[in-house]
């Protein structure tokens, strides 16, 4: 895989196409698509925290993160739209949360680390993406693991940023 922004510049690209970024080919096993059905449900977190803060349409749409997330990756439905829509979703979140949350440069800064971190996880994964094909079976437990770690750690990037700002309380002297 190149640098970031080829990497950048595919990623916008399969919001918009909806492509597969896994080969065709036999389905994963059962436990594989149970790890990482776990892993796209890890985006509840946000929603809770988001809920919260009071802001139920955030806390909406991170819900919504999470099933389309678990239909597109775990559930695998093979529908570009799905995997469009859990893309598109997805960066709607995750930048609504950014913006949101950046009410200082302290916290724009905390937002931009969330970010990139979380992004160095979905850019690993994808260097080794799902490969259907047996003699492939090597790369399939780090995408896995690479792919799984970018919900997990997104969702707690999220977590951490959205509760220091929005749940913040004001401490007398601070």
């Amino acid at each position: 895989m190149g640098g970031w922004p080829a990497f950048l510049r595919s990623s916008a690209a399969a919001i918009v196409s909806g492509a597969a970024h896994h080969d065709s080919g036999p389905p994963p096993p059962l436990w594989w698509r149970l790890t990482m059905g776990v892993s796209c449900l890890a985006y509840v977190l946000p929603a809770l925290v988001w809920r919260a803060a009071g802001r139920g349409d955030m806390a909406g749409l991170f819900a919504l993160v999470a099933l389309l997330s678990t239909l597109a990756d775990a559930v695998r439905l093979d529908v570009d739209l799905v995997r469009t829509c859990d893309r598109a979703v997805g960066a709607l979140a995750l930048t609504s949360s950014c913006v949101i949350n950046s009410t200082t440069p302290l916290n724009a800064t905390l937002c931009l680390a969330a970010v990139v971190s979380s992004l160095w996880w979905l850019r690993a994964g994808r260097a080794v993406r799902w490969r259907g094909s047996a003699a492939a079976h090597r790369g399939q437990g780090r995408y896995l693991l690479y792919h799984a770690t970018w919900h997990w750690w997104g969702a707690a990037c999220v977590c951490a940023v959205t509760a220091k700002v929005q749940l913040r309380q004001d401490v007398p002297g601070d």
